[in-house]
């Protein structure tokens, strides 16, 4: 039940920081660690890595190790995905079209 309701909430507004936190709670107790760890990632990078809880809930379903990696991977990620944005919308229009 929390976690349609959660879902439902992310249809809405796909960067809600609550409903990434309560549907990764739930499927954390209901042992679905993998599915909780997207969850808490996503509301790591929703939040521009400034979430303390995200980490903490990452912290408790993975080494200090495998979180610090992990982290640095989504870092460079988010990175990437930001210069490839802002090369688009950088470039004229006519330039997108011919690229295609």
């Amino acid at each position: 039940a929390v976690e349609a309701r959660a879902t439902v909430a992310l249809e809405q507004d796909a960067k809600n920081l609550k409903a990434f936190y309560r549907r990764g709670v739930g499927r954390a107790k209901s042992g679905r660690d993998d599915a909780a760890k997207a969850d808490f990632w996503a509301m790591l990078r929703a939040s521009n890595f400034e979430s303390k809880e995200s980490m903490s809930q990452l912290l408790k379903l993975m080494s200090k190790e495998e979180f610090q990696k992990q982290y640095k991977k989504q870092r460079a990620m988010v990175e990437r995905e930001k210069k490839v944005g802002t090369m688009l919308t950088e470039m004229d229009e006519d330039e997108r079209i011919s690229e295609q």
